[in-house]
């Protein structure tokens, strides 16, 4: 019980110096990093060829099975873009 009151005040610490950063008492993510992502994978769809495209795809999907952060997958993608 402790350790759930303890969470409590220190999100509530935090949500009161940093306000600018809980949208709906989470973080808001300032990187926009599923919008990124969503951006190179469309990229992906419309700028590779077909044999090229399913690979890439099915190696997004099997990172995003394994929940890779969207920063890792969206690093993995323009690394092929470069």
């Amino acid at each position: 019980m402790r350790e759930v009151e303890e969470k409590t005040v220190l999100d509530q610490t935090i949500n009161i110096r940093y306000p600018h950063l809980f949208v709906c008492n989470s973080l808001l993510d300032i990187y926009n990093r599923e919008k990124k992502l969503a951006h190179w994978i469309n990229k992906v769809n419309t700028d590779l060829g077909e044999p090229d495209k399913t690979d890439v795809l099915k190696c997004i999907q099997h990172m995003q099975d394994n929940e890779n952060s969207a920063l890792w997958i969206i690093n993995f993608i323009t690394n092929l873009y470069h």
